[in-house]
């Protein structure tokens, strides 16, 4: 008895491994979805121009020559951009009646740039039952610069520029001693 018992136990395990098997029919198949984020890098190139900073310093930046900023936008978006600028004057530091330098010019790719006196613009801010309204910023000292505008492409692309600015050599040969900063805030505007 125990030897039929035996035999039917390995009569089953037998059966088991052919009875467990499934035969597919078709190509098995893997579906991969995913996507990719869009995005808009802009500032300056380091010296070696392989890297993007968000500052960058230059020394002696009264010279006659002027200084060259190597300013770059790197995006993998379809767009319609326009690049603005907002340049101080060169201001004296550390002292308490401060004299200034005016920006004498601005270049991007050896292109004149004039600054405009005023900016219409949506106010963005405003109460509901304003919204919409245009108002009329004045820049007083600073100097607003519409730089270039832009349509990028689809895919990683990066768009290089040289932005030059002069110091009014004027004000340079008259201003007192003294060590000077001016500030050029870069930003993008976005158009439909």
């Amino acid at each position: 008895m125990k030897r039929l018992a035996c035999l039917g136990i390995i009569g089953l395990l037998s059966l088991l491994p052919a009875t467990a098997e499934t035969v597919l029919s078709g190509t098995p198949y893997l579906y991969l979805d995913a996507s990719v984020s869009g995005y808009l890098l802009h500032g300056f190139l380091n010296d070696t121009k392989t890297a993007l900073r968000d500052t960058y310093s230059v020394d002696d930046a009264l010279g006659v020559d002027g200084v060259d900023l190597p300013y770059t936008i790197e995006t993998n978006k379809k767009a319609s951009l326009t690049v603005y600028a907002v340049v101080t004057p060169f201001v004296q530091q550390n002292v308490a009646n401060p004299s200034s330098i005016a920006v004498a010019s601005l270049q991007v790719d050896g292109k004149e740039i004039y600054p405009e006196t005023s900016r219409m613009m949506t106010n963005s801010n405003a109460a509901s039952d304003e919204v919409n309204t245009v108002v009329r910023r004045d820049y007083g000292t600073e100097s607003i610069y519409s730089l270039f505008s832009l349509d990028t492409v689809l895919g990683k692309t990066q768009y290089d520029y040289t932005i030059h600015v002069t110091a009014n050599q004027n004000d340079v040969a008259t201003a007192p001693a003294g060590h000077y900063v001016s500030s050029v805030t870069l930003s993008i505007e976005t158009r439909n």
